[in-house]
């Protein structure tokens, strides 16, 4: 059976991890519906952070005070997210998985940092 292709909706990021989980994993239907959403987060997160390297970290709140810029707390509950998306696919080896994803949050900071590749 050939694997499902992933969301047109995807990004760069979502693509890459579709096709790494896809390509170790034969997931059910409903799988498949976790795994879009977590690539659709994996992308959210990549945007959240753009536009955040494009802003300042520390903004001025309502009374004048600084604060840390409201994406930055956005972009931690996005990540909480994906970590919970991906460990409801309950896949084997889920060190594996969390493994994964900490290496395409590096990846994907990397780029940010010094360019994508």
């Amino acid at each position: 059976m050939a694997a499902p292709k992933p969301p047109q909706s995807l990004g760069h990021r979502g693509r890459q991890l579709w096709r790494a989980i896809q390509g170790a994993y034969e997931l059910s239907d409903a799988e498949l519906q976790i795994l879009a959403e977590a690539c659709k987060t994996a992308d959210l997160i990549d945007r959240l952070a753009d536009q955040l390297a494009a802003e300042t970290l520390v903004v001025e709140g309502s009374r004048g005070q600084t604060s840390v810029h409201p994406i930055a707390a956005e972009i931690r509950q996005q990540r909480d997210l994906f970590a919970r998306l991906l460990s409801r696919l309950a896949l084997p080896g889920e060190d594996d998985a969390e493994d994964a994803a900490a290496r395409l949050g590096r990846r994907g900071a990397q780029a940010r940092w010094y360019g994508r590749r």
